[in-house]
């Protein structure tokens, strides 16, 4: 018997290490993969192309204020840099292009596409019914731009042009 306790202990010990290793070995799972960094990522900052290491894909920068999206509007421009360069020549206030930002991250994730199912609202600035777009242009379907300079107008004739405002009653009631 003892001799068997040391045949079945000398298979245990050099089992063991294969056991221990297999152990620490984790598959990386499909939400670490999605947020995982992807080594050197070029980011547009300030019209320049600067190497960051270290930031993930969804990761936004600090001084534009856009995520990198597949979005973009007739002339290649991201939907989110076009936003922002509209409205700030409107006069709006760095302040107020954030809130902006997040206004419209809130209601559509700056998909030109999105569909309130519930009721019906379209497009980046979730206008109801979504026909009101159509006063901005007949391609208000499918172009971002018409859809961000249709929602502009709106601020500025419901906030004066604060989207601070209206981020401040979208948070309150649901929607702006």
């Amino acid at each position: 018997t003892n001799t068997a306790r040391r045949k079945a202990n000398a298979d245990i010990q050099h089992q063991s290490p294969k056991r221990s290793a297999q152990a620490h070995v984790r598959p990386i799972s499909r939400r670490r993969r999605r947020y995982a960094t992807s080594g050197l990522i070029l980011v547009l900052l300030c019209g320049l192309v600067m190497p960051i290491e270290g930031i993930s894909r969804r990761s936004e920068p600090l001084s534009a204020g856009f995520l990198p999206t597949a979005y973009t509007v007739p002339d290649g421009m991201p939907i989110k840099t076009f936003a922002m360069k509209l409205y700030r020549s409107q006069g709006a206030t760095a302040k107020q292009w954030t809130c902006l930002r997040i206004l419209w991250t809130r209601e559509s994730h700056w998909n030109y596409k999105a569909k309130n199912p519930n009721g019906g609202a379209y497009g980046i600035p979730q206008a109801y019914p979504a026909s009101k777009l159509a006063s901005a242009g007949s391609d208000w379907r499918t172009n971002p731009a018409t859809q961000i300079r249709w929602g502009l107008k709106y601020l500025k004739h419901r906030y004066n042009s604060d989207a601070c405002l209206a981020l401040k009653k979208s948070k309150t009631r649901g929607w702006y």
